[in-house]
């Protein structure tokens, strides 16, 4: 589990590759930050933080194949 400071929990299987393209985040302005991600393989679970609940334009998932938007929800991903 990757615990990001914004209070979001990213939950990796076992087998799983994660990159995390851009992370900025001021617990003054939530809204001005950014949860850029990419699931290269594997499994992943997610619940947003702070920064999606301030604006979900600034919060996304990539995978191969599909852009996830987020909205302030869970998911799961396997790829």
């Amino acid at each position: 589990v990757l615990a990001f400071r914004d209070d979001t929990p990213i939950t990796l299987g076992s087998q799983s590759r994660f990159r995390l393209d851009n992370f900025v985040y001021d617990e003054r302005n939530a809204g001005e930050g950014r949860f850029l991600a990419t699931i290269l393989r594997g499994s992943v679970r997610a619940l947003t933080g702070l920064i999606a609940k301030a604006n979900t334009r600034n919060v996304g998932f990539s995978t191969a194949t599909a852009t996830i938007g987020i909205r302030g929800t869970e998911f799961d991903a396997r790829l």
